[in-house]
């Protein structure tokens, strides 16, 4: 089970994504999120009270790698890899607890959530973990659809996140964003098909 959720192509060196830097000693912030300094919003500026090690100060894409190469395709951020911390919460958690499946996507969505504000993971570095354990992400018409997918029905209903999404920080980021996938029934036969690519033209 365990080299089944920690397949290669999500885990190994050589596939996930990032390699450290060597550099990456004593570096901290008190900014909220993933983004470089440079393009922190001002609100997210000294956010936290005590400085959080962000990922970008210890790890640099892997342009060779399998997993940097399918989220920078499709224009999505590589901080830190596949995200091992997801998978160890959800190969415990679900072992633990009897979840409704709208619960197991709300707990996935808190740990994204959190991941992406302490600037330990991207996204979908997350929500790609999810496929292994049977939660398949579609490829859709467009870029928006794909992220709504992993967002519980629950939480999109509210008011709140319609509020959120119709604002300038919701869909409108992602509205120039190329969908860049192809027609592959799901999000595995995508990532296994890309691998079998790239190891193909590395023969």
């Amino acid at each position: 089970m365990n080299a089944y959720l920690r397949c290669p192509y999500l885990f190994s060196e050589n596939n996930r994504g990032v390699i450290i830097l060597a550099d990456s000693d004593n570096q901290s912030t008190k900014d909220c999120g993933i983004v470089s300094s440079d393009f922190v919003p001002e609100k997210l500026r000294n956010y936290f009270l005590t400085p959080i090690e962000s990922a970008r100060f210890t790890y640099s894409p892997d342009l060779g790698s399998f997993i940097a190469n399918w989220l920078a395709e499709r224009s999505l951020p590589v901080i830190a890899g596949t995200s091992g911390s997801t998978e160890v919460m959800l190969s415990r958690v679900l072992h633990l607890v009897n979840f409704s499946t709208e619960e197991i996507k709300t707990l996935l969505l808190a740990q994204t959530a959190s991941m992406i504000a302490m600037g330990h993971h991207s996204f979908f570095e997350c929500m790609l973990v999810a496929d292994r354990f049977g939660y398949k992400l579609k490829n859709t018409d467009t870029m928006l659809d794909f992220y709504l997918q992993c967002i519980p029905n629950s939480i999109q209903n509210h008011p709140d996140f319609q509020h959120f999404i119709q604002s300038s920080e919701g869909a409108a980021l992602l509205a120039d964003v190329p969908n860049l996938w192809n027609d592959e029934e799901n999000f595995s036969s995508s990532l296994s098909d890309s691998l079998s690519s790239s190891i193909s033209k590395s023969r």
